[in-house]
Formats: structure tokens, C-alpha cells, sequence
């Protein structure tokens, strides 16, 4: 009997592990997506593809003007490098983020900023 309450004890612990493991992905915490010409990649874990923020959610937005900074900053470019500079406010999956979009050359830039903490959650860049 010992044994399998264990057991069982043992499931639910690594189950619980792992739900946490899929959400904390799934919330793009750590990683950013990035897109080039249809290609799908995923930055390391290392949260290069992430703006150095303080990660922890405060409850107040960042600004529009920040969160354009951000994705320039990222894609290496300033705002009067680029055209059609979009920035527009949504929550995701209960998740608030602003969704920054410009052109340079090229590319199309589409950029997915955590509108609380300033973290990049994902970016695309398309030819």
C-alpha cells in the first residue's frame, strides 16, 4: 500500500513538473521566436531574443514609445530607418503585450512585447 501511494506521489510530482515546464514555454518565457523567409527558429534559453527587463510582471504598462524602442533596439535600427512603424496594444491568451510592426529594405519587422515587463515574447522578420 506504501508503494503505491509513492508511486502515485511520484506521477502527480512529475506531472505537475512537467505543466509547469509547457506553460512557462508556452508563455514565451526565456525564448523569443524569430521567422526569416518562413523559417521558424527559437533563440537558446540564454534570453537573447528577450529585452533585458526585470521579467516580473508590476501591474503598470510600459509606453507605446518604449515598447517601439525595444523592438528598434532589437532589430538594430532607429525610428527614422524604418516606414510604416505600427504600435498597437492587445492582451494574448490573457497576456498584455504591444505588437510593434515597421519595414526596412526588405523586411518586414513584426515584434510581440510584453506590455508589462518589456520582454520580447516573439519577432518575426520577413522578406
Amino acid at each position: 500500500m506504501i508503494r503505491k501511494i509513492f508511486a502515485l506521489a511520484l506521477v502527480l510530482a512529475l506531472t505537475a513538473s512537467l505543466a509547469a515546464c509547457t506553460a512557462t514555454v508556452a508563455a514565451g518565457d526565456q525564448t523569443g521566436t524569430a521567422r526569416s523567409g518562413g523559417n521558424t527558429s527559437r533563440s537558446g534559453g540564454d534570453g537573447s531574443a528577450n529585452h533585458s527587463g526585470s521579467g516580473a510582471p508590476t501591474g503598470e504598462r510600459i509606453s507605446e514609445e518604449e515598447a517601439q524602442r525595444i523592438a528598434l533596439e532589437h532589430a538594430g535600427l532607429k525610428a527614422d530607418q524604418v516606414k510604416g512603424l505600427r504600435v498597437s496594444y492587445d492582451v494574448d491568451d490573457g497576456v498584455p503585450e504591444y505588437e510593434v510592426e515597421f519595414h526596412h529594405d526588405r523586411w518586414e519587422y513584426e515584434y510581440e512585447i510584453h506590455a508589462e515587463t518589456g520582454e520580447i515574447r516573439s519577432y518575426d522578420r520577413d522578406d
